[in-house]
C-alpha cells in the first residue's frame, strides 16, 4: 500500500513539472496569442462613436464642414455626420469645431457602438445674419438655390481673406476710394435694395453657406457678365481682369465667379 501511494504522488509531481493538467492539456497560452484580441472590434474592449452635427437655431441644418477632436484624433464632419472607429471603451472629452460656429466641448462615454448627436450654434449675431441674407436676396434674386448659396459663400470667403474686412458687416459695406471716386463692393448697398427684406430662399441659402456648403470652391467675388461690358473706354474692367486670371472658370446661373 505504501509503495502504491508513493508511486501516485510521484506521478502528480511529474505532471506539475511538465506544465500539464490532469486532463493532459498544456496550462500555458500559445506563443504569439497573448494579445490576439487587443484592438479588434467586437471584443467588448473597443467601440465606435458616430452622430449628426446640426444647427438647432435654424431648421436643424446639418453642418457640412468642420472637425471633431477626440482621443488625439481629428475627424472631419462630412454631410452633417462624423464617425470615429476603434475607440477603446471609456470616457472622452470631445470638441466640435467649425469656422462660423461656437466650439462645443462635452464628455462622451463610449461603449460599443455609441451615437452622440451634437448641436452647434452660430458665432454670428442675428442682426448680422439678417444683413447677410438681405445681401444674398438682393444680389441673387432670380438665381437658382445653388446660385444663391454660391453668392453667400463668396461673402464668407472674403471674411476669411486678409485682403478684405474680417466681418460680414465689414465686407458687405466695404467702400474703396480711387481718385476721389467711391466704389461700392455690392450694387445693392449703393442703390439701397440691401434694405429690402430677404426672401426665404435667401435666408436658407445664407445659412447653408454658413453651415459649410461652398459651390464656388473658394471664390471671393462674382459678377453678371451680361451686365458688365468686357471693355470700357479701352480698358478691361477689374472684374473681367480677375476672371481672366482665374485658372478655374466657374459659372453658376447668371454669374461668373472668381478668386
Amino acid at each position: 500500500m505504501v509503495r502504491k501511494l508513493a508511486l501516485f504522488y510521484l506521478f502528480i509531481l511529474i505532471l506539475s513539472f511538465s506544465g500539464c493538467t490532469i486532463g493532459g492539456l498544456p496550462d500555458v497560452t500559445p506563443p504569439g496569442e497573448e494579445n490576439n484580441n487587443v484592438g479588434g472590434e467586437g471584443t467588448g474592449q473597443y467601440g465606435s462613436l458616430t452622430g449628426t452635427v446640426y444647427d438647432p437655431t435654424y431648421k436643424d441644418f446639418k453642418l457640412e464642414s468642420g472637425n471633431i477632436e477626440i482621443d488625439g484624433r481629428i475627424i472631419p464632419i462630412k454631410n452633417g455626420t462624423y464617425q470615429v472607429d476603434n475607440l477603446p471603451n471609456g470616457t472622452y472629452t470631445l470638441r466640435a469645431k467649425q469656422t462660423w460656429y461656437n466650439t462645443v466641448e462635452l464628455q462622451v462615454y463610449v461603449h460599443g457602438n455609441t451615437i452622440k448627436d451634437i448641436a452647434m450654434t452660430p458665432k454670428i449675431s442675428p442682426t448680422e445674419l439678417d444683413l447677410f441674407a438681405r445681401l444674398v436676396s438682393s444680389e441673387a434674386r432670380g438665381e437658382s438655390y445653388i446660385g444663391q448659396v454660391a453668392v453667400a459663400a463668396t461673402v464668407l470667403n472674403r471674411v476669411l481673406d486678409s485682403r478684405y474686412p474680417n466681418t460680414i458687416t465689414g465686407v458687405v459695406y466695404q467702400v474703396t476710394v480711387t481718385n476721389g471716386i467711391k466704389y461700392y463692393q455690392y450694387e445693392p448697398v449703393k442703390n439701397g435694395t440691401i434694405d429690402l427684406p430677404a426672401t426665404q430662399s435667401a435666408k436658407d441659402a445664407s445659412r447653408q453657406a454658413l453651415a459649410g456648403w461652398d459651390p464656388t470652391m473658394g471664390a471671393t467675388g462674382f459678377f453678371a457678365p451680361n451686365k458688365v461690358p468686357q471693355w470700357s473706354n479701352g480698358k478691361r474692367p477689374w472684374v473681367w481682369q480677375q476672371w481672366d486670371k482665374d485658372p478655374i472658370k466657374l459659372k453658376i446661373g447668371n454669374h461668373n465667379f472668381f478668386r
